[in-house]
């Protein structure tokens, strides 16, 4: 898929179109501020999305009475398990993003956020002999970051597919989901996960090409960014 991928953008950007090095330089200091930004943004969504579950979601749920809604106590206990992970992990990418091997290598830092903020759902269910569909905080997620970071669309398009390509390892191995019901809303949510990382990707490439060009022209990029 990759190969792909890179074999259209190739005739979109002909090899023979070398990267300036202002840009390099440019995205080098970027990245680093832009994942810490991430990070505490994701955090603060995750605490707040929470919030509202154990408030107002689950309550309401439980008030309808129905088997298939309810969170009875084992339910809820393994939907504490991956939120206090997640957001522990979070915390941790926090704590990482502030090293000098970090800083040099913003790209890795990236690549592990993601994996700190998206992959505990998944383990966690893998351990259970589950699979996790975790649709909503896919798409949030991935929009976010392509919003807040429009670079290295490499970086972006690797983060999407090693979630995606994880649970749909999963899948292929018979395991499910117990939380989803209705087994459309599998391919509902992955048609739309997808359409949101293809728009984002396309997004983040033509921003860092129309500043590659920038760089070029006035050798620096649009200060709206820096």
């Amino acid at each position: 898929m990759l190969r792909l991928i890179n074999q259209i953008i190739s005739k979109i950007q002909p090899n023979t179109v070398i990267v300036p090095s202002e840009f390099l330089a440019w995205r080098q200091q970027f990245l680093p501020g832009r994942i810490r930004l991430l990070a505490w943004i994701i955090l603060i969504v995750l605490v707040m999305v929470t919030i509202f579950h154990l408030t107002i979601t689950i309550p309401s749920l439980n008030a309808l009475g129905d088997p298939k809604l309810i969170f009875d106590p084992n339910r809820m206990r393994q939907y504490l398990e991956v939120v206090v992970t997640q957001i522990t992990s979070v915390g941790i990418g926090l704590l990482l993003a502030k090293y000098n091997v970090f800083q040099k290598f913003p790209e890795r830092m990236f690549l592990l956020l993601s994996g700190l903020v998206l992959m505990p759902s998944q383990i966690i269910a893998t351990l259970r002999g589950q699979a996790s569909f975790d649709g909503e905080m896919w798409i949030l997620f991935y929009a976010i970051q392509a919003i807040l970071i429009p670079v290295h669309w490499r970086s972006h398009f690797i983060s999407q597919v090693t979630v995606i390509g994880y649970f749909a390892i999963a899948m292929l191995l018979g395991w499910r989901d117990p939380n989803v019901i209705v087994s459309a809303a599998y391919g509902l949510g992955i048609f739309y996960t997808i359409l949101i990382c293809l728009v984002a990707d396309v997004g983040v490439f033509l921003y860092e090409r129309s500043c590659q060009i920038v760089t070029i022209t006035s050798t620096k990029c649009p200060v709206g960014y820096i």
